[in-house]
């Protein structure tokens, strides 16, 4: 897929938030540091202190994002024991210029 299609599929969609911003690091508009060195997309994890820790997931939101750009992705964990921050999401799809 092209950067000027990914960029009007972008244009078009009501994508916000964490969405937006992966879409919008895979189409080159914006770094955002979303995606990691080994190109996987971590949509989950945990933030805060002691005990003031909470979960934030955004899979959801970045999958149906990811659908209705038409891109192709695989949706894995590869935490031992299956935990929240080990969720990952890859796309398959080439975006060339």
């Amino acid at each position: 897929m092209k950067k000027s299609i990914l960029t009007k599929r972008i244009e078009k969609g009501h994508f916000r938030g964490v969405a937006l911003e992966v879409l919008k690091e895979l189409a080159g508009i914006k770094n955002y540091y979303r995606i990691g060195k080994d190109n996987k997309i971590r949509p989950a994890g945990y933030t805060g202190r002691g005990r003031f820790i909470s979960k934030f997931d955004h899979s959801d939101k970045i999958i149906d994002a990811l659908n209705a750009c038409k891109l192709k992705f695989v949706f894995g964990n590869d935490a031992p024991r299956g935990g929240v921050s080990g969720k990952y999401i890859i796309v398959e799809t080439k975006i060339t210029d």
